[in-house]
């Protein structure tokens, strides 16, 4: 993206603070990279997980318990039945950011959510829409009214497993109140196929509440603004072969450690709490929604991976047999795994497209990027033109004539002056790099 400014004013604000960030897929060795680096270079960790920032909802999320003496931040932040987006976590890594600056320490952002990371990295400029409760209400009826049918399509059917069946239809019923208010979506933003999964739900209505706040489409409206900092984004590559076996053995620890416990306490916990504080102005329009149809398991805390499997044991009748419930157990643990491979995949699609990230293979790499990046001013001694340099040249030019910079690969900064000639616009391009 190609800024014009008129002023060489303008361009000596570019002196940016320095940012490393670290991503990489679920169980690659982030977390453990981070805090060996934190160490080595007096940084603090800011986690840019959207799952890690729920009290008590510790060995599903992997969330580090051991932080070694390495500060952290922006863990165990909100409970489960409270609302926290991309907004509110942009707001809150800025303020820590600027933060850990002030006091001469080196920050470190770990991702995590790869949106969260790019809103800050990129500096995002995200909506804050207030959530819609007539919307949300209109949405939730729908919800109840495909579901009565179906439970009446079952009552006097014929099958071994009613329960079953009941969910089956249940769910078809639901995929075409989705499909129709995804279609309502499409209309108001084409380009919401791209990033708006149409089986999910809470992403769908958002996107619908973000239209019709600002009567722009929610695709146009998440735009990359000026850069906040000089990032070193370093990725941390893990092959798939091996990465598989790791999420694996992972997902095995995780229950050995008590996930089953884990998920049953922050449930009732929660279920409970929304029982008792129904009526209450901080609770969320859709946790009070959610808990008036008993579907707990629709809140975002519940969503991610590690937890929304375990709905269909927690639904299982009282009097199941204890050899259908080891069966449901197993099935519950292989689901776990089977959605965390999709996840990854789909974490690695997202990355291999950020050609700025650098990929590394162990700590020892990731160490060698980052004392260079950190010894390296932006404006370094060996560029080919030094800024009084720039300066010189520009107050020769005429006054109508433009500078403009191009930021490229986080590692360079293109300066070009484009100067009037007899046929046109000659260019002269400086480089400030590596």
């Amino acid at each position: 993206m190609l800024k014009v400014y008129h002023k060489v004013a303008d361009i000596m604000k570019l002196d940016l603070s320095k940012l490393i960030v670290i991503v990489g897929p679920t169980g690659s060795g982030k977390s453990n990279l981070a805090i060996d680096l934190t160490k080595k270079f007096n940084g603090e960790i800011i986690s840019a997980d959207s799952r890690q920032i729920y009290k008590g909802m510790d060995i599903g999320t992997g969330k580090v318990m051991n932080t070694s003496g390495a500060p952290h931040h922006l863990l165990d932040i909100v409970e489960p039945w409270e609302e926290y987006n991309v907004a509110d976590f942009k707001c809150d890594a800025l303020a820590i950011i600027q933060d850990i600056l002030r006091r001469g320490k080196l920050p470190i952002l770990v991702g995590g959510t790869n949106l969260w990371v790019q809103a800050v990295v990129d500096n995002l400029d995200i909506p804050n829409v207030p959530p819609n409760k007539k919307l949300r209400e209109e949405f939730e009826r729908a919800l109840q009214e495909s579901r009565i049918p179906a439970l009446e399509q079952v009552q006097y059917g014929a099958g071994k497993n009613p329960r079953t069946r009941t969910s089956s239809v249940r769910g078809r019923q639901e995929s075409r109140v989705l499909e129709k208010w995804y279609k309502r979506l499409l209309k108001l933003d084409l380009d919401a196929e791209q990033f708006v999964p149409k089986d999910n739900p809470r992403r769908i209505i958002r996107a619908l509440e973000v239209c019709l706040a600002t009567g722009k489409p929610f695709s146009k409206l998440r735009k990359k603004g000026q850069p906040l900092f000089e990032v070193l984004k370093i990725g941390v590559d893990v092959p798939r072969a091996k990465l598989y076996p790791a999420i694996d053995a992972r997902v095995e620890k995780m229950l050995r450690a008590g996930l089953f416990d884990e998920v049953k306490r922050v449930y009732h916990k929660t279920y409970k709490h929304l029982r008792r504080t129904l009526h209450d102005k901080k609770t969320s329009i859709l946790a009070s929604m959610l808990v008036m149809t008993g579907c707990v398991w629709k809140l975002p805390a519940f969503t991610g991976i590690g937890y929304r499997e375990w709905k269909p044991y927690f639904e299982l009748p009282r009097n199941v047999s204890g050899t259908q419930k080891v069966a449901v157990l197993k099935e519950v643990a292989q689901r776990i795994k089977y959605n965390t491979h999709a996840y990854v995949r789909r974490q690695m699609a997202w990355m291999r497209r950020d050609g700025s990230v650098r990929w590394v293979k162990n700590s020892r790499e990731a160490t060698a990027l980052v004392k260079i990046f950190i010894k390296r001013p932006l404006h370094s001694k060996d560029r080919y033109l030094t800024n009084n340099h720039i300066v010189e040249l520009i107050a020769k030019l005429p006054n109508h004539s433009l500078l403009s910079f191009q930021r490229k690969r986080e590692s360079t900064i293109y300066w070009y002056c484009w100067i009037p000639a007899f046929a046109g616009m000659t260019k002269i391009e400086f480089c400030n790099g590596l």
